[in-house]
């Protein structure tokens, strides 16, 4: 079985398509304080130009629409002077796109409805390559600022009117009865539309700014929008005035369990005198949640089951963090080294997304690779609801020319710039391909939940989820080595991180970006995109006898040409079978046994970290489909001998390293199967020992778990 890849996403949005004709070519954000740029209208806009040092004021007058951007159309005001039918005449219109401003689930209507002011900062007026017409863009969400309709003062407000297209009064309703806009509220939110509850519930308390039902009430429609800390705000004053309410208190506890707070969530709940069914489970979870938060317990075959069962698996799990810290490491930046001795198979973390977008969402998005890559939309959006996690954001890697930033926001609602430019190289550097179906699956045969216990929902799962990407904060400290001590395992949008072998105090921890069963050539080539050569002792061994490396890349492709020939257990396929693993060999016999030392190229980052070396047949691993190959054909001839030999050998290539355990475990397995197929029952139960050892350094101990992989097999041993 091929390991998983930590993918490489080429998204600098200075590749996007044609129609974005900015003369900037990498999106920003505005760095002028707002309060410094002078009131622009589109009738003083140079065309061709970013409008530096200005904020264009306008409002939208027709329906929006999304597709890469948020397109809709905006009139200027009109500024009291001279006449009012002379000023009529004066109203300029443009079209508006507003890139990277909303994800394009959301409906165009929804984001942006007509009559709703706009202040953008520093906005380029250009022309759009798709049509030859003027357009007035903005890159940045945090220079898009929405104008509140109740907002009717301040300075770039002053003196304005605007035409009659859009039939919409401006100021706060006059209605001062706190009770008809509290039942106005209610019936917003039991339409689901929590946004206008919010605004009504506002205005009620402002009239009764102590009433206990409406603050309880607000924090619903906030938990209802996964605005917690907002939600947390609420709860709290209302706590504040009635202890015993109830309501409050379980909202507060909720909004804690949504910050993951999960221990003053605990100490809120104690407070509930009279548990409820709802209470109840929320405790339960609670529970559950700090159990995996301090403990790193976590019920991994449970987890399995729930994500097979969500066709876009956002699951509901606390972070952990074990005997690792993150360090400089010379030569390198950051890293994550062990703060102790870590046996083999230690969860050394598990680590929720910060954001993370699925394959098949991209599909319902009719998405394309020619279009902006959506995980920064949904990293966006993630900030903007949740301001609070700019520090762990914006402290990630951004590339060589962009350092880390400090930011002092611990939990508050301040609102935090949207650097758009920093966000991006943030996501190409740190961003994780998303593994499709998360169960393990043998190479040879379906396993018993393949065969039998699968639902419709995951039997579709490859097909319409697939692979996806997301960004975790603490694995992206995790430098890379080919031969890494750690593995990491997707499930829906937790990453558990465990150790592949023995750590040492103090040692660097690293997990492989590509698969170390790819050939030298495309582990280069994957590694060449993020601007580093890998030193480890593998990549070595290639680049000492460049020749010897290339001619098995061609065996290999030849051996890829008849490889669905094998599969099929053609046995005319075993002489040429046989040849190309005979080459293969020759190659490795002519090849220097030690790896080169010398120097690096220029600009290069050498990543490595490796305790001790491998022995010289461990650097053989372009053996091992080839290998594995052979004994699927002896098998199928009946010559269980020849196979379990084939795999014997296939097994010892394979070093204890990072992205192979699935791979030695599925060999182990096979290993068995042939001893089996020779009445040696012995030798079959030792290799399955040796099977459960290698699965556990990935899954964990859990029975269940490994049942699932190895279904039938074991019950006649």
């Amino acid at each position: 079985m091929d390991p998983p890849e930590l993918s490489v996403q080429q998204l600098s949005l200075s590749q996007q398509p044609s129609h974005q004709t900015s003369t900037e070519s990498t999106p920003s954000s505005s760095e002028t304080p707002f309060n410094s740029l002078k009131r622009i209208t589109l009738s003083e806009l140079s065309q061709g130009t970013v409008q530096h040092g200005c904020v264009l004021v306008c409002r939208t007058i027709g329906t929006a629409t999304t597709s890469v951007a948020v397109n809709v159309e905006i009139e200027d005001p009109i500024v009291d002077e001279g006449p009012p039918a002379a000023q009529e005449t004066k109203v300029a219109r443009a079209q508006l796109s507003l890139y990277n401003f909303a994800s394009v689930l959301s409906d165009g209507a929804d984001v942006m409805p007509p009559g709703i002011r706009l202040f953008i900062r520093e906005p380029n007026y250009e022309i759009d390559a798709s049509n030859g017409l003027p357009m007035l863009r903005s890159d940045s969400p945090d220079d898009v600022i929405l104008v509140p309709n109740e907002q009717v003062d301040g300075p770039l407000l002053a003196g304005l009117r605007w035409s009659d297209a859009v039939s919409i009064t401006y100021g706060k309703p006059q209605i001062k009865n706190a009770a008809v806009l509290q039942r106005r509220g209610n019936e917003q939110f039991v339409a689901k539309d929590y946004a206008s509850a919010i605004e009504s519930y506002t205005q009620a308390l402002e009239v009764e700014p102590n009433d206990v039902v409406l603050l309880s009430n607000r924090a619903q429609a906030y938990l209802n929008l996964q605005q917690f800390w907002h939600a947390l705000q609420d709860a709290e004053a209302a706590v504040k005035i009635d202890g015993a309410n109830t309501k409050a208190l379980f909202r507060h506890a909720k909004a804690l369990y949504g910050m993951r707070l999960y221990k003053e969530a605990s100490n809120s709940l104690q407070k509930l005198s009279t548990p409820t069914p709802e209470t109840r489970e929320l405790t339960r979870r609670t529970q559950q949640r700090l159990e995996e938060q301090e403990h790193g317990r976590y019920d991994v075959f449970g987890i399995l089951k729930d994500a097979q069962s969500m066709r876009m698996p956002y699951l509901d799990n606390a972070n952990y963090v074990g005997p690792v810290r993150i360090t400089e490491i010379p030569g390198k930046g950051r890293g994550m080294v062990a703060t102790k001795e870590i046996a083999e198979g230690t969860l050394l973390m598990c680590s929720k997304a910060y954001s993370i977008i699925y394959e098949g969402e991209l599909a319902e998005m009719n998405w394309s690779d020619s279009l902006p890559p959506p995980i920064i939309i949904k990293v966006v959006e993630k900030l903007q609801a949740e301001p609070w996690t700019a520090a762990e954001l914006y402290n990630l890697y951004a590339g060589p020319t962009m350092a880390p930033i400090a930011v002092d926001v611990t939990n508050t609602a301040e609102e935090i710039q949207i650097d758009f430019l920093r966000i991006n190289n943030i996501v190409c550097e740190n961003c994780f391909r998303v593994d499709g179906d998360p169960w393990p699956q043998l190479s040879s045969q379906p396993t018993t939940l393949q065969a039998k216990n699968r639902t419709s929902a995951a039997a579709a799962f490859d097909e319409e989820v697939g692979k996806g990407s997301g960004l975790w904060v603490l694995p992206s400290y995790l430098n890379h080595s080919c031969l890494a001590n750690a593995s990491y395992l997707n499930i829906g949008d937790l990453m558990f991180i465990r150790a592949i072998r023995g750590i040492k105090e103090g040692e660097e921890i690293s997990v492989a970006y590509v698969p170390a069963l790819d050939t030298f050539a495309e582990r280069t080539k994957k590694l060449q995109r993020r601007n580093f050569d890998c030193m480890c002792q593998l990549c070595e061994f290639g680049r000492a006898q460049p020749e010897a490396a290339r001619r098995r890349k061609e065996l290999l492709d030849e051996f890829h040409v008849i490889q669905p020939a094998i599969r099929k257990g053609e046995l005319s396929m075993l002489a040429p079978l046989t040849n190309i693993i005979d080459k293969i060999r020759k190659t490795y016999a002519v090849a220097d046994k030690t790896a080169s030392t010398g120097p690096r190229k220029k600009g290069k980052k050498k990543v490595v970290a490796v305790d001790g070396e491998l022995q010289p047949h461990q650097l053989h691993l372009e053996l091992f489909r080839p290998l594995s190959a052979y004994s699927h054909m002896k098998a199928c001839r009946g010559d269980f001998s020849k196979a379990a030999e084939a795999l014997l050998e296939a097994f010892d290539t394979l070093p204890r390293i990072a992205g192979i355990a699935l791979a030695r475990a599925d060999v182990a397995i096979q290993i068995g199967k042939m001893y089996s197929m020779q009445r040696k029952m012995d030798e079959a139960r030792r290799w399955l020992k040796v099977a459960k050892k290698e699965f556990e350094l990935i899954y964990g101990e859990n029975h269940g778990i490994w049942q699932e992989y190895v279904g039938d097999f074991t019950s006649n041993m």
